[in-house]
């Protein structure tokens, strides 16, 4: 861009010049006016994923103790195999996934609101 000889000088920002000194339209990076409501919803949506993500930890987390502490003691002579821990793993991630998920969605809707 050059700027006409007798303004002499750097043209300001947001406009151009032609080879003669004209002032004509340039190309400016705008965005559309619907990219702020998208955006703003994208953020909403990651950030609710990610308490859904903490909710499905905490419950799965708090369900494989539960298991854990609320079983049967046992004699240690007498015990059967020691049952995987997997077990109770899998059976609270199972609830957290399956018959809970919902009250964890809404839980992490009411986080995401707050």
């Amino acid at each position: 861009n050059t700027m006409r000889a007798d303004s002499g000088g750097v043209p300001e920002p947001g406009h151009c010049v032609d080879a003669e000194g004209e002032e004509v339209m340039c190309c400016m990076w705008q965005v559309d006016s619907h990219v702020a409501p998208v955006m703003t919803l994208a953020m909403l949506t990651l950030l609710w994923t990610s308490f859904i993500g903490s909710q499905v930890r905490t419950f799965t987390v708090a369900g494989t103790i539960a298991q854990w502490y609320f079983a049967p003691a046992v004699d240690a002579a007498k015990a059967p195999p020691a049952r995987s821990t997997g077990g109770r793993v899998g059976s609270s991630l199972k609830a957290a996934l399956g018959p809970a998920f919902g009250s964890l969605c809404f839980g992490a809707l009411v986080l995401t609101v707050v």
